[in-house]
């Protein structure tokens, strides 16, 4: 796994494409948050596919958390996963939209394959896509 770079200045160095299944540090000011949604630096899981995202400064990401206060309960809308070694958990009702200034350091690795499946099978359930393709006759 490729160490984190941090330069003198404080920045970091930026990615200029990201690719699903990778995991990075996002940043979250409190300005943006409001109730429960995250008010810090968390890591987030790209779910936005390759090609969107070389045409965006901007990238689809499910919020993540390894803290194991939160591991206690795993909701319907959550998937277990593994970053960089430590349990943790995507929060699939959390889908958000970052830029990619938001990335602190570089990419944490990837959730696996299993893990990135039931992410999408999550994210098909939230937002009722299931019925959508029944409809269209695709499932």
């Amino acid at each position: 796994m490729p160490s984190k770079v941090i330069l003198k200045n404080g920045n970091y160095p930026k990615p200029t494409i990201v690719y699903p299944s990778e995991v990075y540090m996002f940043r979250i000011s409190r300005k943006e948050t409001e109730g429960t949604e995250a008010m810090k630096t968390r890591p987030g899981i790209v779910i936005s596919v390759e090609g969107l995202n070389k045409w965006n400064k901007r990238c689809i990401v499910v919020p993540a958390t390894t803290k194991k206060a939160d591991l206690a309960k795993i909701y319907p809308f959550e998937v277990k996963v593994i970053i960089e070694g430590k349990k943790g958990k995507a929060m699939v009702d959390q889908i958000k939209t970052y830029s990619l200034g938001r990335i602190i350091g570089s990419s944490m690795g990837k959730v696996s394959e299993k893990e990135m499946e039931e992410i999408q099978e999550k994210i098909m359930s939230a937002c009722n896509l299931w019925e959508y393709l029944k409809k269209r006759e695709l499932v």
